[in-house]
């Protein structure tokens, strides 16, 4: 028999779900056990006293009566202490799942996370999960899967000992049993099915749009009450109401939703209730013939009814269970491929090759002194995509050189710079330094080459110092040094705590501005003393004095080094030894300032156009 491909889908969770709790499904499937136990216990010991009474064997009645307390008070108390146990273990799961997953995001490839769209799956995944049940209301389907399996077993028994090892029949009396017996378990399965396939249709069909509607008061909600920048955009152009408008068509949508589930699933457990009404009128008077035939005991009538009514429970427990796995692995199989090392291929993890691999091609070293990088024919396009965003590049970049890229919006500028850097690998072609492929070195250690300030930089909720230095234990004097190159220091000693201070505080003070933000930035690539340094359109939020003056004070800190700057601010060129000049996705030409005014168009059009701004 085939497994379901949802099954699939949660054994792989449940076993990514065990390598961060080893407690939380043994726990979870002693309780499922216990509580059946518990039930069953019950009707046993009480069958028992019954006809202990009826016998008139008042110290026997009183002893399984004694019996039946004790069981029930210890089965009582451990399924209360399991429950205790398993609840914390989900809550200590709730958070340690959203730490595994941003774990193994630290663990990918740049280019899988820059995947259009990638992230946005993750977040969306994970925001609905936590609407709709994440993992540990999976492990509590799996939990009333086992113990709803194990009561129809038991329940299953019990029938088959009464139908055909209790008291003696008559052949019209078995007969009569057996049809009674085989058409009331086929009407409460069929029944069940039925109103589960109903489920299902009924699920699918509501659930339509709701996802976006979600996200969409999750986006709506952060915008409103999270983003600074959004809201003093809504305040500007008076958008509260289009985005309240926004917010509440998606609330609206997703409390139609609710409801809409909530009244087909009353109409549904209505429907079974009725089924299984149905099922244990028929089972009482199957139960009650047995015992008129004298089957069966006044006693064993009580524990046999008991078994009926939790198998009625039980078939539906099971098709509910099975509904709702599948609707959450639907939304979680993102999380089960995401985090299931086995479906990774090795070039999918940041460093392509293990640096504790034992093959020697990872083993080589990075050579001291001069490194000479060069591009050989290399494309590349984006993970899921099938169009290149750089073709067929030849490029190369050696140390002590000072280089500028420029080129129009969507050129391949920073594609360029994350394939130097390592972030992203070729498509096509390859990527040699001193003349060796640079996937023969250790990843992590090519990439202490490079020291870089993006566009789109991040500041972090640290210290100014750790900012800076990207490590706790850095050294002070250095780091002051740098920020008083950088212009910073007479900001930073006003600031209560100083370079101690944490970068997001409480007080004003530490509100940096946009400009400063990007000198910290700039200060955290000058401290990690790389050879190649990169400015990668860093410095928008500057005027174009400091602009200037931070690309010369760049230059001079950076002397011995390989400088490459991108930047829309055309004279920043005059600083460098040599342009590149990129359009779509291609090197178009490479020279000094003077020869490309002459021989490039697009060059010569870019420096023109903002050179009649600021020459009378």
């Amino acid at each position: 028999m085939k497994i379901p491909k949802y099954y699939k889908t949660g054994f792989r969770l449940l076993k990514i779900t065990n390598t961060i709790s080893k407690r939380i499904l043994p726990l979870n499937i002693l309780l499922g056990l216990t509580n059946t136990a518990f039930q069953y216990a019950g009707y046993f010991f009480l069958a028992i006293v019954i006809d202990r009474l009826i016998e008139g064997k008042y110290s026997d009645a009183t002893f399984f009566s004694a019996l039946l307390i004790i069981s029930n008070l210890l089965l009582s108390l451990i399924i209360n202490k399991l429950n205790k146990y398993a609840t914390v273990e989900a809550n200590l799961l709730f958070t340690d799942f959203k730490t595994r997953v941003r774990d193994k995001a630290l663990l990918l490839s740049y280019d899988r996370l820059s995947k259009p769209g990638f992230t946005g799956e993750i977040l969306d995944g994970e925001f609905t999960t936590e609407i709709e049940g994440g993992i540990d209301y999976l492990i509590e389907c799996f939990k009333t899967l086992l113990s709803s399996g194990f009561s129809i077993i038991v329940a299953f028994i019990m029938s088959v000992q009464m139908l055909f090892l209790r008291g003696v029949k008559s052949p019209s009396e078995q007969i009569v049993s057996i049809i009674l017996y085989i058409g009331i378990m086929v009407f409460l399965i069929l029944s069940n099915m039925l109103l589960r396939k109903k489920n299902s249709i009924n699920q699918e069909s509501s659930v339509e749009g709701h996802e976006r509607a979600e996200r969409g008061v999750g986006y709506f909600s952060n915008v409103i009450y999270g983003d600074a920048d959004a809201l003093r955009n809504i305040k500007m152009y008076d958008m509260q109401e289009l985005v309240w408008s926004k917010c509440r068509h998606f609330h609206e949508i997703t409390m139609r939703y609710f409801a809409d589930s909530y009244n087909k699933r009353k109409k549904q457990n209505l429907a079974a209730d009725f089924c299984a009404d149905v099922y244990i009128f028929f089972s009482v008077g199957l139960i009650f013939m047995r015992m008129l035939s004298g089957a069966i005991t006044i006693g064993a009538f009580t524990a046999y009814y008991g078994a009926f009514t939790q198998f009625s429970k039980a078939f539906p427990k099971i098709l509910q269970s099975d509904f709702d796995i599948k609707r959450i692995t639907d939304y979680m199989e993102i999380f089960a491929d995401f985090l299931d090392e086995n479906k990774q291929d090795k070039e999918d993890m940041q460093g392509y090759e293990s640096k504790n691999s034992t093959d020697d091609k990872c083993k080589k070293v990075i050579p001291d002194g001069d490194c000479n990088i060069e591009f050989h024919d290399v494309s590349y396009r984006y993970p899921g995509t099938d169009k290149n965003v750089l073709e067929h590049v030849n490029v190369s970049f050696s140390t002590g050189e000072k280089s500028a890229i420029v080129g129009l919006n969507g050129a391949g500028k920073t594609t360029l710079i994350g394939l130097l850097c390592g972030l992203y690998r070729p498509s096509e072609g390859y990527i040699t330094l001193n003349g060796v492929n640079i996937l023969e070195y250790d990843h992590d250690e090519y990439m202490k080459l490079f020291s870089c300030v993006f566009q789109d930089f991040r500041l972090f909720d640290l210290t100014v110092g750790e900012n800076i230095s990207c490590t706790e234990d850095y050294d002070r004097k250095r780091a002051l040094k740098i920020i008083n190159a950088i212009g910073l220091r007479k900001r930073i000693d006003n600031i209560s705590g100083g370079i101690e201070s944490d970068f997001i505080g409480e007080e004003e003070n530490t509100d940096f501005s946009g400009g400063e933000k990007q000198k910290l930035a700039i200060g955290r690539a000058i401290f990690r003393n790389a050879r190649f340094m990169i400015l990668d359109e860093p410095t928008s939020a500057l005027d174009p004095v400091s602009e200037e003056k931070v690309y010369e004070d760049f230059a001079k800190m950076t002397e011995d080094k390989t400088g490459i700057f991108i930047s829309h601010r055309m004279s920043s060129c005059l600083l460098c030894d040599r342009i590149i000049v990129m359009k779509n996705g291609k090197v178009t030409d490479i020279g000094c300032h003077k020869d490309l005014l002459e021989k490039s168009k697009l060059y010569s059009k870019m420096w023109n156009a903002q050179a009649k701004y600021y020459v009378a």
